[in-house]
């Protein structure tokens, strides 16, 4: 996470904190929770991947999409695990080893998919 990142971190937590008294933290852990409980059988990457995809096919399907702070919390678990991946996949994708670039560059446009899944539809970002 950048220093630029983490300050929008920050702002958001901030103004969560002061708009009540549950506090993001506690948002967070409760969503982390209930979604860890919801699939036993998934990593917590795996299943806030199929979460965030199940949001955008209903956001597809054309209904209204207002994240709560729960699914907010999923997303960016979600983004940040793909954006992790992403810069993961650099070195092989330099590799003069063709086999490795080819499977590399397969990855990365899965990965890249799926994160623009998460911010064109969820977040709202081009």
């Amino acid at each position: 996470m950048t220093k630029a990142e983490l300050a929008k971190y920050d702002q958001a937590k901030d103004l969560f904190e002061s708009q009540g008294t549950t506090t993001w933290d506690k948002v967070a852990h409760k969503a982390i929770t209930e979604l860890i409980k919801e699939n036993k059988d998934k990593t917590l990457e795996e299943a806030a991947t199929a979460h965030v995809e199940k949001l955008a096919t209903l956001f597809d399907k054309g209904q209204a999409l207002n994240p709560t702070a729960s699914e907010l919390v999923i997303i960016n678990i979600a983004k940040y695990e793909t954006e992790r991946k992403l810069e993961n996949l650099k070195e092989d994708i330099d590799s003069n080893d063709g086999k490795t670039r080819i499977n590399a560059l397969e990855k990365f446009d899965k990965l890249n998919n799926e994160k623009n899944i998460s911010k064109s539809h969820l977040l709202g970002i081009n």
